[in-house]
């Protein structure tokens, strides 16, 4: 982050919002594969009746549109980096969401070392 100029309230708010999508992805993947494994007859009826698995489908692509989006967009690091975290969540999905959501306190020291290194010049 050194060298790059970005708003550190936003990038904490954005990443705040990523993260409630994230969850709610989480939540409706979870009870979807429980449903799938343990009630054979309600799995049956909510995937020909209600067409659940393209929902959740079409729920878990847009939030991955969401997340490209975001890193290529406004995402405060060079290109190597964000080729790599796009990589990664495209063959990772939902773990590679997860694995890609940077640590708030790590956040907080990296923002405090960029704006010592920005004094100092």
């Amino acid at each position: 982050m050194v060298g790059l100029e970005f708003d550190f309230e936003k990038l904490l708010t954005d990443l705040k919002k990523l993260k409630i999508l994230l969850f709610l992805l989480t939540i409706v993947e979870m009870v979807y594969f429980f449903i799938l494994f343990t009630d054979n007859n309600l799995w049956t009826k909510i995937d020909y009746e209600y067409n659940a698995n393209w929902i959740v489908l079409i729920f878990h692509c847009l939030v991955v549109v969401v997340f490209i989006f975001y890193i290529w967009r406004e995402y405060p690091f060079e290109g190597k980096k964000k080729v790599n975290d796009i990589i990664m969540i495209l063959f990772l999905g939902l773990i590679g969401m997860w694995l890609w959501l940077p640590n708030f306190k790590d956040l907080n020291k990296s923002n405090e070392k960029h704006n010592k290194q920005k004094f100092k010049k």
